[in-house]
């Protein structure tokens, strides 16, 4: 039971494992639970298929239930356009579907009738905090330790060491550190499918009261992706753009890094937002650092490998180019550059 608000104990996510929100995919659901019984107009609403640059009341109804569950914060226009496409793969990323943007059956089934979405909107729209007790208070100090955040008892209890870890997971991911689970913190850290392990946490952390003593283990096993990687990506130049293309015969964005990366024996996210949260900040990119844009929606939608110079490789448009930093159209999008980091 959540003491401070006394509803913890009450909200019980039976489909999620304990590394936190592992939902059921769709045939593992039907067999579980057997097909809902739904009325002729509720099958027609999820017996279609939506996608980019549709117009109508079908997707002014998806973009409400999209708002619903806190994924679609534009205008509710009936134009599935750019953001309504990001809204819908980051549904889709966070209920484990395949992540395509398009809202067929299977996406618009677990939208408009699982309890697993209606469930992830009531924990996400809750706030833990020190003191607190409870299912969700296990739950979250499962997902912290699955992503090498938390190292202890995993007891339901939110005391200074789980604070200590909601404040490191914020700080890491850009957040205010204030150490409190708000819905911002916990809809991405139960979005977040990055099973790191690899985080630089505290290596010794005793309780003197409510302060925390830290010591922190010596940065000695990470480095930095070598600037061979370079060698590989331009080898690709030319390659044409493809939407969800992710081999040498077809590009985009975050599947070209996925790929380069990988040819090094590195694994990153395959989205540009998720590989923005998984490699660590730099002030200036050095050859091999991943640059980040905003483009078609606010925050992280494009992305490159720094080759030096002023000069970055990317899966754009014309499909693998090089391009400088400094011209009008980048130079005014340009977000930061990050370090994908490899750990011993």
């Amino acid at each position: 039971m959540n003491k401070r608000n006394g509803v913890g104990g009450a909200l019980v996510l039976s489909t999620m494992a304990a590394a936190g929100f592992v939902l059921l995919g769709p045939e593992k659901a039907s067999a579980a639970e057997g097909p809902p019984l739904l009325s002729n107009n509720e099958v027609e609403k999820t017996n279609q298929t939506l996608r980019y640059g549709h117009k109508g009341l079908s997707v002014k109804a998806l973009q409400l239930e999209l708002k619903a569950l806190q994924f679609y914060t534009d205008k509710v226009d009936g134009i599935y356009g750019p953001a309504t496409q990001a809204a819908i793969k980051e549904f889709q990323f966070v209920h484990h579907i395949k992540v395509d943007g398009v809202a067929g059956p299977t996406t618009l089934r677990r939208l408009y009738f699982s309890k697993e979405a209606k469930t992830y909107q009531q924990f996400t729209a809750s706030k833990l905090l020190e003191g607190d007790q409870g299912t969700q208070v296990i739950q979250v100090q499962e997902k912290l330790k699955k992503l090498g955040y938390y190292a202890y008892t995993v007891d339901g209890v939110f005391g200074p060491l789980t604070k200590d870890a909601i404040t490191r997971y914020q700080q890491k991911n850009g957040f205010k550190t204030d150490g409190v689970a708000g819905p911002d913190t916990l809809k991405h850290l139960f979005a977040n499918q990055n099973v790191l392990g690899k985080t630089i946490v505290s290596k010794k952390l005793k309780v003197e009261g409510k302060k925390i003593v830290t010591k922190k283990v010596k940065n000695e096993t990470a480095h930095s992706v070598d600037a061979s990687i370079m060698g590989m990506a331009t080898q690709l130049v030319g390659t044409p753009y493809k939407w969800g293309g992710t081999s040498p015969n077809g590009f985009d964005c975050s599947g070209f890094l996925q790929y380069v990366f990988a040819k090094k024996g590195v694994n990153i996210p395959r989205t540009v937002s998720d590989i923005w949260n998984f490699a660590v900040t730099v002030g200036k990119p050095s050859v091999g650092d991943v640059v980040f844009f905003q483009t078609y929606k606010k925050g992280p939608s494009h992305a490159g490998i720094y080759l030096g110079d002023g000069k970055f490789i990317h899966s754009g448009s014309k499909g693998v180019t090089i391009s400088k930093m400094s011209s009008s159209y980048w130079a005014q999008r340009y977000l930061g550059s990050k370090r994908v980091v490899q750990y011993n």
